[in-house]
């Protein structure tokens, strides 16, 4: 594992107090060696030495000074580096944490893994390395402390082609594995895994390694050492993935790892770090099966150059390795024999011939994916037809659900745009008005695309209906006059289907008029749509859908001539609406619609017959209207139309009992709205009519607590539905009918 695993962590408080702790002695060894001679000069290891050196004697370390002034030590020779080791061994000797952080070039070699000194040569022909260091004299310099933690930030991306071109290729400076052996008490981290590179980064700026270690450390100096490199290795990684890069830190242990942290006291284990563990072996694992041969990609990059007639600058090389790295790991890793043989050649430096066997590989790769696709667009058809038809199943009990089904069916095939209104409509009717919107969207959009005046038509006048449920009447009548002009051609032609839907543009133009307190100018639409209707109806009698239009249409002339006041006129076209609506019923009980329809023309002629003055007829029809209303809610409470009509209903009948003196019953009434439409607003609060519906029925129960006296009770009730009513007129000051409700609301 990358790191001690923590199963449970306590901090136990000990008896003794701080002062009688003995401090622990804290040795450290930081290098940074940028001026190199023989190999290519680096930009960063110094910067990041330094900053080490000052962390590490900020938190109590003695850490080791060359020039005997500043802590660290810098741009070292051979004599220089192997004097620095001696003075750390005799320092480390006995103390309870000896630490080394190197900042520099480390590669293999024969004589195992060096660290180099700025006056370390290569010899081109033996690839040996001379006045190099060995890894294992620095880890014998610590090896008499108690504990010891070596942080090797080597292995940078130099590639020693550019030392000896007459390799050919430009080979990477990297270590192989090292061992523990029997040091004990030893955590060893290196910048990157064994045998790959690690990133020196950009010029003036930390390393990736030095910058995440930094940053660890700065954020948690009481996390164990151990624990803190697992979220070093994550913030390298995470790096490099942005650069096109992998490099994920190394890790050996000697034993147990030292329990020990950058403050030096009270050191704790973080879960969160611990959990890291299994992660970072994992990326580590995929990293090294990753790892491409890199004579292939060197030998492509020396094609690259010899093509371009210079060189690539460093970082373009550095892109260009990690690009190719990780292309020719995709060709190892595929069980295509085609592709591996086109690696085997790459790697050998025959990258023509490696490219001919891709062709082979590309031309058999199109034809397998032409027969997939086709296989896979033919399965997503046939699920897509099967969520469309669970919505179907759907539809009359369970909203909600149905409108999850339409979005897995447009998921599926989204260029079927009448799956995409259909899901709108259900969004819409669960109260879901973004999804709703966004549904209604694609269908118009579509719609345009493919040259289809009914798709946009309909898709528009929905966005109408999202935007009047918003309380946003401009934009819906907008939308209702733009469905208009869409239509309109079409229905002057004589298409019968086009003028029924001229009519139904009509009446939510109507709607919204009505809203905007335009009472004239909605009747004057609606009784365009009644015309349409009436002349289709009397042309076709054997057309149902067309009587129930007309059966809508009549209710919502009638409701306009109740706001003008002409009940006489208005209670001849509910009752003839009844009349229609309740001989479609009897002939097809089943049809929701029409029930939907029944209690709508039950509730407005006992508005009407109220207001008339007959209190005891107009209760019967209300009583009927919930009947029928309850019945569809408890069938489907996801049907967020259905739940707000019920509260319709509780309200015009809580309304009658008040005027008979029933204060009681309609004290209960109200309050069952008041339940719903409670439930209701709070699902969404962006549909400015279920808001202010909920204002409506506060005010109702204030009014009624005021009559029995309860003052302080009817106050705040009041309250709340101002509260509501102030912020929607905000919101919609376009709504004619907003500020005579917060009138209504001062005067209370």
């Amino acid at each position: 594992m990358f790191a001690r695993i923590v199963c449970a962590i306590f901090i136990i408080g000990l008896a003794q107090s701080a002062a009688a702790q003995p401090t622990p002695r804290r040795v450290a060894l930081v290098i940074g060696q940028n001026a190199y001679a023989a190999l290519d000069p680096l930009v960063n290891p110094r910067l990041d030495a330094q900053r080490m050196a000052k962390k590490l004697a900020a938190h109590g370390f003695e850490v080791i000074a060359c020039d005997e002034k500043t802590p660290g030590c810098f741009d070292l020779s051979r004599d220089g580096l192997i004097k620095a080791l001696a003075l750390f061994a005799a320092k480390a000797n006995g103390a309870d944490l000896a630490l080394i952080h190197y900042a520099g070039h480390g590669l293999e070699a024969g004589a195992g893994n060096i660290l180099a000194p700025i006056d370390a040569t290569i010899d081109c022909a033996t690839m040996s390395v001379g006045k190099g260091v060995l890894v294992d004299e620095f880890l014998q310099a610590a090896a008499l402390a108690k504990h010891k933690v070596v942080i090797l930030d080597a292995c940078r991306d130099q590639p020693l082609g550019q030392v000896c071109p007459s390799l050919g290729i430009k080979k990477p400076l990297s270590f192989k594995k090292i061992e523990a052996g029997d040091m004990r008490n030893l955590l060893l981290v290196s910048s990157t895994q064994f045998g790959q590179q690690a990133l020196d980064g950009a010029s003036g700026q930390h390393s990736p390694f030095a910058a995440a270690l930094f940053t660890a450390l700065d954020a948690n100096p009481h996390v164990y050492f151990d624990q803190i490199m697992n979220q070093v290795a994550k913030a390298t990684f995470d790096y490099g993935q942005t650069r096109n890069f992998s490099q994920i830190p190394g890790r050996v242990v000697g034993g147990e790892a030292p329990a020990d942290c950058l403050a030096g006291r009270d050191c704790i284990g973080d879960v969160r770090m611990a959990a890291l563990a299994s992660q970072i072996e994992t990326l580590a694992a995929e990293s090294k099966a990753a790892q491409a041969d890199a004579s292939g990609v060197h030998a492509i990059i020396a094609a690259d150059e010899r093509a371009r007639g210079k060189p690539y600058t460093q970082d373009e090389r550095t892109q260009r390795i990690a690009e190719l790295g990780n292309t020719l790991a995709n060709f190892g890793a595929s069980s295509d024999p085609l592709k591996q043989e086109a690696r085997r050649l790459i790697d050998g430096g025959n990258v023509s011939g490696g490219q001919a066997k891709l062709d082979e590989a590309l031309d058999a790769d199109e034809k397998a994916a032409v027969d997939a696709e086709k296989l896979v667009a033919d399965k997503r058809k046939a699920a897509a037809r099967t969520a469309r038809d669970l919505a179907v199943l759907l539809r009359g009990s369970n909203i909600a659900k149905a409108a999850d089904y339409y979005a897995r069916a447009v998921k599926l095939e989204p260029t079927e745009i009448q799956t995409w209104l259909d899901y709108a409509r259900a969004a819409q009717a669960a109260g879901r008005l973004s999804d709703a919107e966004v549904a209604f969207t694609q269908a118009a959009s579509r719609g345009r695309d493919v040259g289809s005046p009914g798709f946009q038509y309909w898709a528009t006048l929905g966005l109408g209906h999202v935007a009047q449920a918003r309380g946003s009447l401009a934009i819906a009548r907008r939308h209702y006059e733009a469905a208009i002009v869409i239509v309109e051609p079409q229905a002057k032609s004589g298409i019968a289907g086009s003028q029924r839907d001229l009519s139904v543009a009509f009446n939510a133009l109507g709607d919204v008029r009505l809203d905007q307190g335009d009472l004239k100018g909605a009747l004057a639409s609606y009784d365009a749509s009644v015309d349409i209707m009436t002349r289709l109806t009397v042309a076709d009698p054997t057309m149902v859908a067309w009587q129930r239009d007309w059966s809508v249409a009549l209710n919502r002339a009638g409701d306009a001539h109740v706001r003008l006041g002409n009940l006489p006129v208005a209670i001849t076209n509910f009752r003839i609406a009844l009349t229609v609506i309740q001989r479609l019923s009897s002939a097809e009980p089943v049809n929701i619609g029409y029930q939907q329809d029944l209690a709508f023309s039950h509730s407005k002629i006992g508005e009407v017959l109220v207001s008339q003055g007959n209190v005891a007829d107009g209760l019967t029809s209300f009583r009927d209207s919930l009947a029928i209303r309850d019945r569809l809610a408890k069938a489907d409470p996801g049907n967020t139309g259905w739940q707000r009509d019920l509260t319709v209903s509780h309200n015009d009948i809580g309304d009658v009992l008040v005027a008979q003196g029933n204060l009681p019953d309609a004290l209960e009434s109200f309050r069952d709205s008041l339940a719903i439409r409670d439930r209701l607003a709070k699902s969404d609060t962006g549909n400015a009519q279920w808001q202010r519906d909920l204002a409506v029925s506060h005010a109702k129960i204030g009014n009624l607590l005021a009559q029995q006296g309860e003052r302080d009770q009817a106050l705040a009730a009041f309250r709340q539905g101002r509260d509501i009513i102030a912020k929607l007129k905000i919101a919609s000051p376009s709504n004619a009918q907003l500020p005579k409700d917060l009138a209504y609301f001062d005067a209370e």
